[in-house]
């Protein structure tokens, strides 16, 4: 990696073994020149990896509060489904960015480091498709909103978005979250919070250009609920095609650990 000048890695290889199963965690640390410095990435690999030619890839984005950890402390089945599925999976560090370009903090410059940089970096160090029709992107909470944000962004760069618990409308959440330090004062800037709500972008959106398959879930009991419900009813009477799915359950890793497992296999159904 000596010819990556805006990177420089330092790899660690765990080898982990859930249910028989041998996939490996990468743990990262790459310089992003868009954030001034390192961000750490995990990167898990199925056991099949070394014998494969590319795979598919999904980058994984974690809930406000956690970290590029997160999902391997707290989502019980992924290295077993990574496993199975035989795929790539990069856990993102997003701190409490809310994964886009700040237009009031700028050292947080998250869609620009995942776009400009961490893709490519994964694209040439690792054996993925190089082509968005086999990458895809999908979060929890925060992470479901940056997954939302940067698909309609960038929608060239995946084939799949997948949201669950996603904050797909932050404007009802004024204060909230670290948003007043990325987006202002909603009083003053209300049009600014509303350009980076997924609620209110789609208007501003040809959705007949946006190619990639999208999921949303959530929970009746999530605070997220209403936002998802509205989300979902703009979608339909705008005709874009997306999937929508409901069940009993709240904003806690027992509802996710039995949602993080259905997008990870919409999303091998996509690109596979």
């Amino acid at each position: 990696m000596s010819d990556m000048k805006l990177f420089f890695a330092v790899v660690i290889f765990v080898l982990l073994g859930f249910n028989g199963f041998s996939a490996k965690v990468e743990q990262l640390k790459i310089m992003s020149a868009f954030l001034g410095k390192e961000s750490p990435v995990n990167v898990i690999l199925p056991d099949s990896y070394s014998t494969s030619d590319s795979l598919p890839v999904l980058f994984l984005l974690h809930g406000y509060g956690g970290d590029c950890g997160s999902y391997l402390l707290s989502y019980k089945s992924l290295m077993s489904n990574v496993d199975y599925l035989k795929i790539v999976v990069v856990c993102v560090n997003g701190e409490g960015s809310w994964y886009m370009d700040s237009p009031v903090k700028k050292e947080s410059r998250y869609e620009s480091y995942i776009i400009k940089e961490l893709i490519p970096f994964i694209s040439k160090q690792y054996k993925v498709y190089q082509s968005g029709n086999k990458r895809g992107v999908a979060g929890l909470s925060m992470g479901g909103f940056g997954a939302v944000y940067l698909g309609l962004r960038n929608p060239a760069c995946f084939a799949y978005v997948g949201s669950t618990s996603g904050g797909v409308d932050i404007v009802p959440f004024p204060g909230h979250w670290g948003l007043n330090d990325l987006l202002g004062d909603q009083s003053e800037k209300l049009s600014q919070w509303q350009s980076h709500s997924p609620l209110y972008m789609i208007d501003f959106i040809d959705l007949k250009k946006v190619k990639f398959k999208l999921v949303l879930d959530c929970g009746k009991d999530d605070f997220f609920y209403d936002a998802n419900n509205q989300f979902d009813e703009k979608l339909t009477q705008l005709g874009f095609f997306h999937e929508y799915l409901v069940s009993g359950g709240a904003h806690t890793w027992e509802y996710w650990n039995k949602t993080l497992p259905v997008h990870l296999n919409k999303f091998c159904e996509t690109v596979k």
